[in-house]
């Protein structure tokens, strides 16, 4: 086992930075949009829980490894990493409403959509789906005010409300088309 959990090391390692590094750049990007789509209400946080902060994966696999024999699987290691999402320092999924929970989500989307724009050098299509449901209005409004400020390219939304769609849309752009979905085929009504 040695041999292998050497191996693997090296690996983990790696994964362990890039983990780390990918959450210091989400974080600000999506602290930036939830206060956004809230209102500033309340305030995020994304941390990166991992084994590895602990030690060495080599470390770690030899202190657990009789446990890890009795329970016959591991206990430790990059595997069992976890990102807690927190609101005020709480974690969003015990403390969070349905629309705080889904305000985080959609803030967590456009961070993403951000470092990829950044990294590939355009906007990728950015597809939101159902994102309106368990949103009240203030952060449906603020949510479309963020999507019509910026240069988002091509944006899909997806709504089960026809009319809450388009009197939401038609109030910020006119430069918009909308679908309807019947039957395995669209049609553009």
């Amino acid at each position: 086992l040695d041999v292998f959990d050497e191996r693997m090391n090296e690996y983990s390692g790696v994964i362990y930075s890039k983990r780390t590094a990918f959450v210091k750049d989400l974080l600000p990007l999506a602290a930036e949009h939830y206060a956004s789509l809230s209102g500033g209400r309340e305030s995020v946080s994304i941390d990166y829980k991992s084994d590895l902060s602990k030690g060495s994966l080599v470390d770690l696999l030899k202190a657990s490894r009789e446990k890890d024999r009795m329970l016959k699987y591991t206990t430790s290691g990059i595997q069992r990493d976890d990102f807690q999402f927190e609101m005020d320092g709480f974690p969003i999924r015990r403390c969070g409403s349905q629309g705080q929970q889904k305000s985080f989500l959609v803030s967590l989307k456009f961070a993403q959509y951000e470092l990829m724009k950044r990294r590939y050098g355009f906007p990728p299509m950015l597809l939101l789906d159902d994102v309106f449901d368990k949103l009240d209005m203030d952060r449906i409004s603020n949510l479309l005010g963020m999507v019509a400020g910026s240069d988002f390219g091509q944006i899909f939304i997806t709504d089960s409300n026809k009319v809450r769609m388009s009197g939401i849309v038609d109030g910020i752009t006119s430069d918009r088309a909308y679908f309807e979905a019947s039957g395995g085929e669209f049609k553009e009504i």
